[in-house]
């Protein structure tokens, strides 16, 4: 949920994923107050009060009004410590010798693959490591901390392969994902508002 009280676009509700250089930026904008909801749905986004939510996913056939911010890209991701320690991977199949620290969504038993592109071909890898995390902060801490290699989308991590603190492998093997869409809940159009944060989130995805 996003407040913008003093702004020119009114107050706005907003519920979806924010990463870690997104809230730093936050401070660059002193009229936005920011509330967030981690909740992974989208049903009844009116009846609840929100005024927009961002999605990762393909949308099925909805009333609600859809604008696409960009796409996610999957990097793989470990600390220059861990990498000093074991090596690092040149292809996925090396990641057979590696800790790979996993992310498994809300709901399911098993971690979510990690996904790469070469040659044209779409490649999928079931991470095998000593953590699996259904959270983002925690996989990125174990990250940092040189526990082992981790698969997140290049915004989540561009911060802190900025700071050093990551390092980018297997940078021939990037694959995309699904699209960010932005889903508002006017009947035709989205409000001044709600186009205004959009156009935030997709300069931090840029």
């Amino acid at each position: 949920m996003l407040r913008a009280p003093n702004s020119p676009f009114g107050g706005t509700k907003y519920r979806g994923p924010v990463h870690r250089h997104a809230l730093l930026r936050l401070g660059r904008y002193p009229q936005l107050a920011l509330h967030l909801s981690m909740e992974n749905r989208s049903q009844d986004l009116i009846g609840r009060g929100w005024d927009c939510a961002i999605r990762i996913a393909a949308l099925p056939d909805s009333s609600l009004i859809a604008r696409r911010l960009g796409v996610i890209r999957w990097i793989t991701c470990a600390a220059p410590e861990y990498l000093a320690r074991a090596g690092e991977p040149r292809s996925p199949t090396d990641l057979a010798h590696h800790n790979c620290l996993g992310f498994m969504p809300v709901g399911e038993r098993a971690p979510a693959p990690w996904r790469f592109q070469a040659d044209g071909r779409s490649i999928e890898w079931v991470p095998s490591g000593n953590l699996v995390t259904d959270s983002l902060d925690p996989l990125l801490d174990a990250a940092v901390a040189g526990l082992g290699l981790v698969q997140i989308d290049h915004a989540a991590a561009r911060g802190l392969i900025g700071e050093g603190r990551l390092r980018r492998v297997l940078a021939g093997f990037v694959a995309e994902g699904p699209p960010i869409m932005l889903l508002g809940g006017g009947s035709r159009q989205m409000s001044r508002k709600v186009r205004a944060f959009g156009d935030f989130v997709e300069s931090l995805l840029a």
